[in-house]
């Protein structure tokens, strides 16, 4: 009999973690989900399960605070299920962290940030490093959404307990009706989709549509950070628009339907960016969208060698105004067609050494 899977979402709306739990109820496992309500999270659903809010911890609160909101609930819940056979399923450094010192059952532990990288001091960035190490030496598995990541805290001297677990378009995408629609070269439509907190993104939406207002530049997704710079934008640029937090996977076919590029520029200079592999690259791979990133990046190599996209400098204006202008409709066309040529199931999330390695471990 398989083990119920308890998961914790260090937020209540994040769709890489609910499309992990979709597929464990796909593989047969009964689950219990819980997340944290960051303040402006509005709660994913499913027909499959609930997700249960353990706690409200604002994003512009102090560490210290929310780590002892996180430190509180974590406790209360492993309480809740002491007696119960179950393994945890923590997202996030600061809830993996918090509940591998907590934990009185295995848990496993999904890595898809280094939310530390960006730590000026080495010092202490590496304390943070050593506690991530040890996060993933103790947990029962490690799930990385990108191989750098393992590369970076360990090297050649890696754990044998961990599983890449691309973060690839949820499958359910294959049952949606997708559309694509002509693209018009003097009015081209740039979108951003997800959780919006980079100040790259927010320097290129501010540079492009200030000096191109014949092109779209829309926002679809959470605003993590940035809201009244992004607000002023639209103040200031007519052609640039927010539509605010859409349902995933349904909404998406239709937001890829009227995107002719999409955006996922990433802060260069973050140890964290030049080491991940977003979900933006798969969805621009399945809905035929090219795509464009920051330079510098491990993410810029790959859409590169695929020849799927862009990569820029977003902290130059000049740098944004030269790649758009260099655009033309034949590069769009060979991209697109570079990204039909990637097999479908090469974009869509499947993940069967994950399961193999719980079922032949426990």
């Amino acid at each position: 009999m398989k083990k119920k899977i308890v998961f914790v979402f260090n937020s209540a709306n994040d769709t890489r973690c609910m499309k992990r739990v979709e597929e464990f109820v796909e593989h047969g496992y009964e689950v219990d989900v819980y997340a944290f309500d960051r303040g402006s999270d509005v709660v994913a659903t499913s027909e499959n399960f609930e997700v249960k809010i353990l706690a409200k911890h604002d994003i512009s609160m102090n560490y210290l605070k929310r780590a002892t909101i996180i430190r509180n609930s974590l406790k209360k819940l492993f309480k809740q299920y002491q007696k119960e056979d179950v393994i945890y399923f923590l997202f996030f450094f600061d809830v993996a962290f918090i509940g591998h010192m907590l934990a009185n059952k295995p848990y496993i532990y999904e890595l898809s940030d280094m939310p530390y990288s960006g730590i000026g001091n080495s010092f202490v960035r590496g304390l943070f490093e050593k506690a991530d190490r040890r996060v993933i030496k103790k947990s029962f598995l490690t799930t990385l959404t990108s191989e750098g990541f393992i590369d970076y805290l360990f090297g050649e001297r890696r754990p044998d307990n961990y599983v890449v677990v691309p973060n690839r378009v949820d499958k359910r995408l294959l049952d949606i009706p997708y559309h694509e629609t002509p693209v018009d070269m003097s009015h081209l439509r740039f979108s951003f989709v997800g959780g919006f907190r980079y100040q790259s993104t927010l320097d290129f939406i501010h540079y492009a549509a200030k000096n191109f207002p014949q092109h779209t530049f829309t926002v679809d997704g959470n605003i993590i950070v940035f809201e009244k710079e992004l607000r002023e934008l639209v103040d200031a640029y007519p052609n640039v628009k927010l539509n605010g937090i859409f349902k995933y996977p349904d909404d998406s076919p239709g937001i890829y339907s009227r995107t002719d590029i999409v955006i996922s520029t990433y802060d260069a200079d973050s140890i964290n960016a030049q080491y991940a592999e977003p979900n933006k690259m798969y969805e621009a791979m399945f809905f035929h969208t090219p795509i464009i990133v920051s330079s510098g990046t491990f993410l810029a190599k790959k859409v590169k060698r695929l020849g799927i996209g862009w990569h820029v400098n977003t902290s130059s204006e000049k740098a944004v105004i030269d790649l758009i202008n260099g655009i033309t409709e034949e590069q769009l066309g060979t991209m697109r067609d570079n990204c039909k040529k990637i097999p479908v199931e090469e974009t869509v999330n499947e993940n069967p050494r994950l399961f193999e390695y719980i079922e032949h471990h426990l």
